[in-house]
């Protein structure tokens, strides 16, 4: 009898030993898990967040770096140079010798767009360079007596979240002008 009673008490302590977690063990650990979870998809939120706003910012910024380097290519060649409704656009005539392009084009900020048309005028069916302008009256000349005018643009665009805003300015100077003089300019 003495050996049976040993065998129980060795196949009860082998239970306690297999007894596994309490209850109280597991809500502490999930309690735990569940917090660290929290704190990473935060961190993961944020990150994609950073990187959709930093998307805008390049996206807006190319698209005025690629229309600042379209107008400086043909304002460089331009001969003349009008401003049109104060600065919100302007009209280029492109002489003869320019190799991309001869005659007049126009570059328009119209309805929160840059938009480049050939022609004199702001109207018909123009190229859109640039969407979400801020600045109403980006174009400006520079005539300094006894120098080639220049052309002023300064561009201001919102991202596409609206939250953030991208700005550009390019001088060029307009190479095929007359050079200004005290009672002349090529660019007004």
């Amino acid at each position: 009898m003495h050996a049976r009673t040993a065998e129980k008490k060795k196949a009860m302590d082998r239970a306690r030993d297999e007894s596994g977690f309490t209850l109280i063990e597991l809500v502490v650990v999930m309690t735990v898990l569940v917090l660290v979870m929290a704190g990473l998809s935060t961190m993961f939120v944020s990150g994609l967040q950073a990187s959709n706003t930093t998307n805008d910012i390049l996206a807006s910024q190319t698209q005025i770096h690629l229309a600042l380097d379209r107008f400086e290519f043909e304002a460089r060649c331009a001969s003349t140079a009008a401003r049109v409704s104060s600065g919100a656009g302007v009209t280029l005539t492109l002489p003869s010798q320019c190799p991309h392009a001869t005659g007049t084009v126009t570059y328009c900020v119209s309805a929160g767009s840059l938009i480049r048309y050939s022609g004199s005028a702001c109207s018909g069916t123009g190229q859109t360079l640039v969407k979400s302008i801020t600045s109403a009256h980006p174009f400006s000349c520079v005539s300094t007596v006894g120098d080639y005018p220049e052309l002023q643009l300064a561009l201001t665009a919102q991202t596409q979240s609206s939250r953030d805003t991208v700005s550009a300015t390019d001088t060029i100077a307009m190479r095929n002008a007359a050079l200004s003089t005290s009672t002349t300019s090529s660019c007004s």
